[in-house]
């Protein structure tokens, strides 16, 4: 496939009813491989709705160029396919929300807020509307809503995804989303918003070497798999014993969160020293022996958790 540097995505909005859900993830698999047999295919990402928070089924299709994108989108195959599934959708059939650069990658923020005692469904309901006022940004991919869960976690949290920083910019500093925050402030305690980038980068700075840049993504994953591999079999063996009395799904959150904490502030930054060598290599050579390493590292892991066992 060609890639010319100029891709470009559509992200596609699409309200089903509510009996035809299964019916149209089966159609849905269906067109997404359509998709691919199409000039300049790169991918596709499928965002399900979230009861209370996104009615819509989220589509995103991306491809190497203009062009090929419109081919797709008005291809006499996609026409074919969506007169088949008609039944199944709720009006307004179908909107394409936004096309973007495929080199502006969806970005997400994580907003955490403590709610007032007592004022938890008027928070619900005053997410819900927020939600429904993002939804109408273009760029808008999806939103969840994390409750809280006693004794492990006490804020309310939105994991929030636009298709690139400019549109989430867009949302971010709107006077629409000032005014629904203006509304908030009778019930929320306290407010607190990070933006997450694409990929891993926050975990792989560049550094200050002239020239150097993030390393790339299959990098990125195997030094992050490095590190909480073990981080989370030990902390898994030390923690659930003690956590016997708790529901396994929030033993499961703690040692999450523990973890993430863990590489964040203390694994990640040791690795990212460690294997200077591999992650930004100055020779080829450095990046084979540093591959084997790692490779190396985990399966001796492997073996000896399994020992231990």
């Amino acid at each position: 496939m060609a890639h010319n540097g100029t891709g470009v995505s559509a992200v596609i909005s699409q309200r089903v009813r509510p009996d035809f859900e299964a019916e149209f993830a089966r159609w849905q698999g269906e067109v997404s491989g359509a998709a691919r047999q199409f000039p300049g295919f790169e991918s596709t990402e499928v965002i399900r709705p979230q009861p209370g928070v996104q009615d819509d089924w989220v589509i995103v299709y991306r491809f190497n160029t203009a062009e090929n994108l419109a081919g797709w989108l008005g291809s006499a195959e996609r026409r074919t396919l969506r007169e088949r599934v008609e039944p199944c959708l709720a009006p307004p059939t179908e909107r394409i929300l936004a096309r973007a650069p495929t080199g502006d990658r969806p970005v997400t923020v994580v907003i955490s807020r403590k709610v007032a005692r007592g004022s938890e469904a008027d928070y619900e309901n005053w997410q819900k509307g927020i939600s429904a006022a993002s939804r109408r940004f273009a760029g808008y991919l999806g939103s969840e809503l994390l409750r809280p869960v006693p004794g492990v976690q006490d804020e309310w949290i939105v994991v929030l995804r636009f298709a690139s920083p400019a549109t989430m910019d867009h949302w971010l500093e709107s006077d629409v989303r000032k005014s629904w925050l203006a509304k908030a402030d009778a019930f929320t305690c306290e407010f607190e918003l990070q933006r997450l980038g694409g990929g891993l980068g926050g975990w792989f700075p560049a550094g200050e070497v002239p020239g150097a840049t993030t390393p790339p993504r299959w990098k990125q994953g195997l030094a992050v798999l490095l590190a909480i591999y073990p981080t989370a079999t030990i902390l898994s063996a030390m923690l659930s014993p003690v956590l016997s009395g708790v529901s396994q799904d929030a033993t499961r959150l703690l040692i999450s969160a523990v973890s993430v904490a863990l590489l964040t502030w203390l694994l990640m930054p040791a690795i990212n020293r460690a294997l200077a060598f591999w992650l930004q290599p100055s020779r080829p050579l450095h990046s084979y022996l540093g591959t084997a390493l790692v490779l190396g590292l985990l399966g001796l892991m492997l073996g000896l958790f399994k020992a231990l066992h």
